[in-house]
């Protein structure tokens, strides 16, 4: 993963570039339900990024510190 974002939601190409991800992947975990999207149209959404770093563990307090051990590891 790249450096944490300073937005809270992604399109869903912006989301693979920061993450290292296919596009497609991208696709098959939201369809999944596993990326907590918010639905603006039928066709439009954007994964929102707060909830997906809490979802994979991260506290909104101790980002920094998990990113370097991440960037380390």
């Amino acid at each position: 993963m790249k450096d944490l974002p300073c937005v809270d939601l992604m399109s869903p190409s912006e989301f693979a570039e920061w993450s290292g991800l296919n596009i497609n992947t991208v696709y098959r975990l939201k369809n999944a339900g596993k990326l907590p999207v918010i639905q603006m149209s039928e066709r439009r959404y954007f994964i929102d990024i707060k909830k997906f770093m809490e979802q994979a563990g991260f506290q909104l307090g101790t980002l920094g510190q998990k990113a370097g051990a991440l960037q380390r590891g």
